[in-house]
């Protein structure tokens, strides 16, 4: 048996098939896969779409889904047990740097399933171990290329999780690995696969104490931590701390920089030996073995943006365009921080020239997804005036790559307003930035709309320059207009 994860088009939805209908080919696995989990509660609040990654302890929730007959009926209620013990921690669990849950676990008669934030993939799938993913794999999974600055940021995330657990919670995670670190749509990186959490039996006002369960190499795979990331303690001497999630977080970062090769191999036929050998290597190992593994940390200064004042944002948004980043992660993690900026009127105009400047590498597909939801707002704004100013200046782009319907609804009513706002100033900057996109205005939109404003403007008498600006940018446009 393995399990399943289903996305869908907003949050995540990730279930295990734990029934008795499980298929032993994989010929008849969405049919059969999408009958059984329609019986699961969470299918009632969540369309389930189609498959994207694994995760999770030994990658058992899978996107998508290829089901496979091969443990007893014992193994199968011990894997359940652990899967849904791990499940019910996250969800209690709450912090930014531990996967979201959304809707609670639920169980049917054949399928476990949960339901989470947006997931991309597992960091196992994207440094390229493809278990239990879909044939043919998604180009966006293949194709990925995990950039030294977003390591350094997601790595810093998973050391902020481990904090919260082990000081707020007193908790050790117990499994920390690449399969239960979880890179979301924004990019960020989350802890997960909590099925053997260890909490500390002192009270909070002492030491704490974790009991650890001895190893028990007769139990299926998926009831054990992952040995390959394991700190020795835990296996020899049968005790385990927060220094070994430590350990845990140190082996996946050597996996991380080091094209997701070990530290160490272990034998897990003779699991007791290997970690001794493992243990004897520790003392003499070598700073050459390091040198793939930089030193800082980058990117942090965008999780705290909102804990700034304007002046320290509106610094740093200005040197922001002169910042050369890979392209998806400028997508996934700088545009994000971006848009929730314009929430605060005073600070747009300092963050648009930079979101603009993403507009300029999106493909045409990647605006209409990313950017109209976020501009929609921002359209909007009158004040201050350098909004319409910057918009201005980058017209020609916004109308290319905005489709049609999106021009009518939010880039000309933008225009419209600014020709009925009560400032002067904003009115005549208007009339001299129509001509400039005069031809990419549809002939009824300018007939019906855009005329009978601008003649408006001039008829008001309320300012000569409006007056004169309104008849000049009538003359520039004539071109366009019904002879």
């Amino acid at each position: 048996m393995t399990s399943c994860i289903f996305s869908i088009l907003s949050p995540s939805i990730l279930s295990i098939p734990c029934g008795n209908k499980l298929k032993s080919t994989v010929t008849k696995v969405t049919a059969d896969v999408t009958s059984a989990v329609m019986g699961n509660p969470v299918t009632r609040e969540f369309d389930v779409g189609r498959h994207i990654a694994s995760g999770g302890s030994g990658l058992a929730w899978e996107i998508f889904n290829e089901i496979i007959d091969k443990y007893q009926k014992c193994e199968k209620d011990q894997i359940i047990d652990s899967l849904k013990q791990g499940i019910q921690h996250l969800t209690r669990l709450q912090h930014p740097r531990l996967l979201t849950v959304q809707h609670p676990l639920e169980e049917s008669r054949d399928f476990l399933a949960f339901c989470t934030e947006p997931v991309f993939a597992s960091l196992a799938s994207v440094l390229g171990n493809w278990e239990n993913l879909p044939f043919p794999m998604s180009p966006d999974i293949k194709d990925y290329k995990l950039y030294d600055v977003e390591t350094k940021c997601g790595l810093l995330q998973v050391s902020e999780g481990l904090s919260f657990l082990h000081s707020s919670v007193k908790m050790v995670h117990g499994n920390i690995t690449p399969e239960n670190t979880i890179v979301n749509k924004s990019g960020a990186w989350k802890i997960m696969g909590f099925d053997f959490c260890v909490s500390s039996t002192n009270p909070s006002e002492q030491e704490p104490k974790f009991p650890c369960k001895e190893w028990n190499p007769n139990l299926p795979s998926l009831c054990l931590p992952n040995p390959e990331y394991l700190a020795p303690e835990y296996i020899l001497y049968v005790n385990c701390e927060t220094a070994s999630d430590l350990y845990s977080l140190g082996t996946v970062m050597y996996a991380v920089f080091n094209k997701r090769k070990l530290i160490f191999e272990v034998n897990k036929q003779d699991i007791y030996k290997s970690f001794s050998r493992q243990l004897d290597q520790l003392s003499y190992l070598g700073s050459s073995l390091l040198t793939n593994i930089p030193e800082e940390v980058t990117l942090q200064c965008f999780d705290t943006l909102f804990q700034r004042d304007y002046l320290r944002k509106s610094q740093f948004f200005n040197r922001l365009p002169k910042v050369l980043l890979p392209k998806h992660v400028i997508v996934q993690r700088i545009l994000t921080c971006l848009t929730s900026e314009f929430v605060n009127p005073g600070m747009v105009p300092f963050v648009l020239p930079s979101v603009l400047l993403i507009i300029e590498e999106c493909t045409k597909e990647e605006y209409v997804k990313l950017i109209p939801p976020e501009l929609g707002p921002v359209f909007k704004q009158q004040e201050p005036i350098q909004i319409l100013v910057i918009f201005r200046q980058k017209m020609d782009l916004l109308l290319t790559k905005t489709p049609p319907d999106e021009i009518k609804n939010s880039v000309l009513p933008m225009v419209y307003r600014a020709l009925e706002a009560p400032s002067i100033q904003t009115q005549e900057l208007c009339l001299n930035i129509i001509p400039a996109f005069a031809n990419l205005i549809d002939y009824p939109s300018m007939k019906r709309t855009l005329i009978p404003r601008i003649k408006n403007a001039c008829l008001q008498m309320s300012s000569l320059a409006v007056c004169v600006n309104s008849l000049v940018c009538l003359q520039k446009i004539l071109e366009y207009l019904d002879k």
